[in-house]
């Protein structure tokens, strides 16, 4: 993450679509069953919910806006994150 805000410019603008899994992989359901075949061979790819918010917030960024969505995909989070520096 801290990457990314490195690579905006300020004022930049950064948005991610992560499947906001629960810390205990009971909900989303149809999220959790979606990636159940890739936890079975240890294969952790998912992104849990607020994983994304709390790595934000270490990186630097102040401007933090998350949406909950269902899609035609499953339930889904957007963060909507901005990168505001003071001069």
């Amino acid at each position: 993450m801290e990457k990314i805000y490195n690579a905006l410019n300020s004022n930049g603008i950064f948005i991610c679509i992560a499947d906001g899994i629960e810390e205990d992989y009971s909900k989303p359901w149809d999220m959790v069953v979606s990636w159940f075949i890739y936890r079975m061979k240890d294969m952790h790819m998912e992104v849990g919910k607020d994983m994304v918010k709390d790595s934000a917030i270490k990186a630097g960024f102040i401007s933090l806006e998350k949406i909950s969505v269902i899609s035609s995909g499953g339930h889904l989070d957007i963060d909507i994150l901005q990168k505001i520096v003071k001069e």
